[in-house]
This record gives C-alpha cells, sequence and structure tokens, in this order.
C-alpha cells in the first residue's frame, strides 16, 4: 500500500492524531454535555498555530525574500484554496457538535460514509475508475456504517420527537461528510496538478490563511467576534483539555497536507476507518462506551474492508489534463 517508510509513517501518524482528537474533544465537555467555551474560537487558534508553524517552516530553508516572491506569483492559487478552507470551517466546526451528539466510536464509524462520496468525486475529479475489487471495498465499507446505525436507531425504541433529533444530527453528519470528501479530492487535486511544483509550505500558508478568513467570518456572523477575543473566553481556552485540542489538531493538519501529497484522498478514508479498533476499545474504556453486538459487528466488516482495499490500493499519481473539471483549473493556475 505505500511506496516508501515515509508514507507508512504519514499513514500511521494520521491515525493516531486522529484517534486522539476524537477522544480529546469527547473529554472536553463538561457534565452538561456540552463546551464550556468557543469552539469556533479554538478552531481560529489552531488555524494561526498552523499557518505559523507553516511560515516557520518554510523560512528554515528559505527567504523571507523568497516567500513574499512566491505568494506573488501564486495569487490564483491562493485564491482557489478559498473553496477548501471554507469546507473544512465549516467540517472542524461540526466535529464539536457531531461530537455533542454521538459517542465517538458511533461518530467514527458514521463518518466512515464519506468512502463512497470520496469515491465518486476522486473518479470525477481524477478520471481514474475504480475496479470492481476497489469498488467491494467501498460498499462492504458502508454496510458496516449501516450496521452501526441500525444498533443506534432501534426505532422501536424512541418516540418521534428522538427521531426528528437523530434525523437532524444526520443531517449534520452528511454535511460534515460531504465536506471532508469534496475538501480532501479538491486538495489533493491542487497539490498533484500543475501547483505541484509550489512548496507544500507556501500551499499549506495559502490553505490556513483563507482558512482564518473564514473562521472570522464565522465569528463575525454569529456576532462572536469580538467576544471570541475576550479575556473571559481566552482563560478558558487555557485549559489542558483545550491547549491538547489545539496542539494534536495544528499535528493533524500538517500531517493531512503531507498525506495527500504523498498518498491519496481513498487511502486517507481508509486510514480514518482503522481508527475505528482503536476508538471503540479506547472510548469503552475512558468513558464506559459500550461495545455492542453491532459495532463489534460494524468493526470487524469495516476492517475486511480495508483489507480487500490494501490487496489493490489506488497508487498515487500527478494529475493529467484529460478531466474536463482538472483543465480548468489548471488553466486558472496559468
Amino acid at each position: 500500500m505505500f511506496e516508501d517508510k515515509f508514507s507508512a509513517v504519514i499513514f500511521v501518524l494520521y491515525i493516531v492524531l486522529s484517534v486522539n482528537q476524537g477522544l480529546i474533544v469527547t473529554a472536553a465537555k463538561n457534565s452538561d454535555n456540552e463546551y464550556s467555551f468557543n469552539f469556533t474560537t479554538v478552531v481560529l487558534i489552531m488555524e494561526f498555530n498552523k499557518l505559523f508553524v507553516s511560515v516557520a517552516a518554510y523560512l528554515m530553508k528559505n527567504s523571507v525574500q523568497s516567500l513574499q516572491g512566491e505568494i506573488f506569483q501564486n495569487i490564483k492559487l491562493a485564491l482557489l484554496y478559498m473553496l477548501p478552507a471554507a469546507l473544512y470551517c465549516l467540517y472542524n466546526n461540526l466535529q464539536f457538535v457531531n461530537l455533542t451528539n454521538f459517542d465517538p466510536t458511533t461518530y467514527y464509524i458514521l463518518l466512515q460514509s464519506r468512502i463512497v462520496i470520496t469515491g465518486f468525486i476522486y473518479q470525477m475529479f481524477f478520471s481514474v475508475r475504480l475496479n470492481l475489487k476497489q469498488w467491494m471495498s467501498l460498499v462492504i465499507l458502508t454496510f458496516g456504517c449501516i450496521i452501526k446505525q441500525v444498533d443506534l436507531l432501534n426505532l422501536h425504541q424512541l418516540s418521534t420527537y428522538d427521531v426528528q433529533i437523530l434525523s437532524y444530527a444526520a443531517i449534520l453528519i452528511l454535511t460534515q461528510v460531504t465536506c471532508s470528501s469534496l475538501a480532501s479530492v479538491y486538495i489533493e487535486l491542487l497539490l498533484k496538478s500543475r501547483s505541484n511544483k509550489v512548496d507544500i509550505w507556501v500551499q499549506n500558508i495559502f490553505m490556513y490563511s483563507a482558512s482564518i478568513v473564514c473562521n472570522m467570518f464565522i465569528l463575525w456572523f454569529n456576532g462572536n467576534l469580538f467576544d471570541a477575543i475576550s479575556s473571559e473566553n481566552i482563560d478558558s481556552l487555557c485549559k489542558f483539555p483545550v491547549l491538547f485540542i489545539i496542539v494534536n489538531w495544528v499535528g493533524l493538519g500538517l500531517v493531512t497536507s503531507l498525506f495527500l501529497k504523498k498518498l491519496n484522498s481513498i487511502l486517507k478514508t481508509f486510514a480514518s476507518a482503522v481508527d475505528l479498533l482503536l476508538i471503540a476499545i479506547l472510548s469503552n474504556y475512558f468513558f464506559a462506551v459500550p461495545l455492542t453486538v453491532f459495532t463489534i459487528i460494524s468493526v470487524v466488516i469495516v476492517m475486511l474492508a480495508i483489507w480487500i482495499y490494501s490487496k489493490d490500493p489506488i497508487r498515487p499519481k500527478v494529475v493529467v489534463e484529460s478531466n474536463t473539471i482538472i483543465a480548468s483549473i489548471i488553466q486558472i493556475l496559468r
């Protein structure tokens, strides 16, 4: 599945940081199953930190003048990063909301529904046709998610109000899944198209700068822009769980960009599926989330799908210009 050891390290590191994030965000909730801090502010601080790390990483080998030149020469590319930045901005904020509606194990299993969505989007953007074995793994993985949803719903035990709440939560999960799938494939497209000549740290700078703008817009739209930088709100962020969330999320964001550069979006969704086994065990240990029969069956099915995919994975490739969508974007880059 991996062309070199570095790709394997990136794969494992992505899984570890992703599992950490789900557990930490859950642990940060108070006794009322709510957050005592503004999570959009947390996302904003996270993006500032990722921007700082990206700038520092670039300047370790290059000059400030070189960075300025790269930015001015690739303004169009910077503008193209506004779309995935907006999608990830929505995704990151919905993570907090959805982890209040579901336990970590259920949340991660439901997120795997993005596999099929990513498959369709990947084919459309990259002019790649998934073979029978690859589609089989996607379908099996989706079935694993359905098994968990059957366990979650238990409709005969739910009132009409409960069903409405779960329906609303399902819409939020679907929105988060769609944002993640589209943003991942879109960023991979930018990293592997003609823009792959642009330093990856410069592209990260474009991405995180755009994300900062999007998060500030959300704070302004909700009327929380000035409250977000108040001393009271800043104090609420200077606590262990929140600081850990920020540090871990910064690492996850940087590793994700390397993942999409070295590997691909399909493999990224399967890396997320590997999280299931760890999340199920750790959630049971830390949060007493029960390991039901449905959960165990679901995890086994998902792991089976990963094994099938590993037999014939999609290989990383440089984007060609045959696809009309790709051709249009590359024309903009020029």
